[in-house]
This record gives C-alpha cells, sequence and structure tokens, in this order.
C-alpha cells in the first residue's frame, strides 16, 4: 500500500515505476483540512519572502505549508505530523531513531562527520532539542519502512 499524495488514499502499488518498494508507505499528507491547517498570518512564515512561491508550488500537488517550531525537535515533530498528523510523538520518533541507528551501526556510522565518535553522536541525538540531520531522516524512513519526500523551492524533490 502506499499513499496517494494527491488524494490522500491508500491504493496498492502495482507499479514497478513507483520508486517505492512493495510495503512502504509515503508519509507525504496533503495538508488542506481546515481544522488542521496553520494560520499563517501571525507566524514567522508570513514574513519569509518565499512563503508565498513555496506555498504555490505545493498547491500544485494539493499540498501546503504547516508550521513547525524549530526547536530543535523540529525534524521529528514535522515527520511525526506527516506519519500521524500531530507532533506531539517528537521525543518517540527521536528515541527509534536513536535505537535504529545503533541497532544498525555499520549503515550510519561512516557517515557521521565532525570527527564525533558514533556512540558520542547517537547520544548527543538521543537528547531533546538536539537538531537531526540526514542521517536521521534515513534512520526514520528505513524504521518505519516510508519514503520521506523533501520538497524545496524552485528544486526537484529529494526522496
Amino acid at each position: 500500500m502506499k499513499r496517494d499524495e494527491h488524494m490522500g488514499r491508500q491504493k496498492t502499488d502495482t507499479s514497478a515505476k513507483s520508486g517505492t518498494k512493495r510495503g512502504e508507505k509515503n508519509i507525504v499528507k496533503p495538508a488542506h483540512q481546515k481544522d488542521r491547517q496553520s494560520k499563517f498570518h501571525d507566524s514567522y512564515l508570513a514574513d519569509d519572502e518565499n512563503f508565498a512561491s513555496f506555498n504555490n508550488q505545493l498547491a500544485v500537488m494539493n499540498l501546503s505549508l504547516r508550521e513547525i517550531p524549530g526547536d530543535g525537535n523540529c525534524l521529528f515533530r514535522a515527520l511525526g505530523d506527516q506519519l500521524e498528523g500531530h507532533t506531539r510523538n517528537h521525543l518517540v520518533h527521536r528515541q527509534n531513531v536513536v535505537d535504529y541507528m545503533k541497532n544498525h551501526r555499520q549503515d550510519f556510522e561512516p557517515f557521521v562527520e565532525d570527527d564525533v565518535p558514533f556512540d558520542r553522536h547517537l547520544c548527543n541525538l538521543s537528547e531533546s532539542g538536539t537538531h537531526a540531520g540526514n542521517d536521521a531522516i534515513v534512520a526514520f524512513a528505513r524504521f518505519h519502512e516510508v519514503v520521506v519526500v523533501i520538497h524545496q523551492l524552485n528544486s526537484p524533490l529529494w526522496q
């Protein structure tokens, strides 16, 4: 099953060209539900000169921006929002990622930067408020068997 990101429905993936493996879920969800959409007029996003352009780019795919506080837990909040529809389980998602990376050390250790020992990196990453990076996105996607799609203004999608 994979999420039809344009309509929000589940469908069986029978296409070999889909870009996802059988059993994977795509966690990009439309955020068009009025009761769950952020009100941007009083937010920091309303002052961003690229807000309208990016929102328009996403609207073509029936997606919209959702405001997530940039508190160091933002990646896990955003991933949780897309997976569950809310941001409350960010600490659970963080711990799942750390545990996954610990259990799949050989896949992640070579990519730890800044001459930080892998165990120190995981210790830091386990702390609430610590910003996470690409390795955490990969671990989250593998743990949940989903494809994470990163949208950027005027750039190709990253999966």
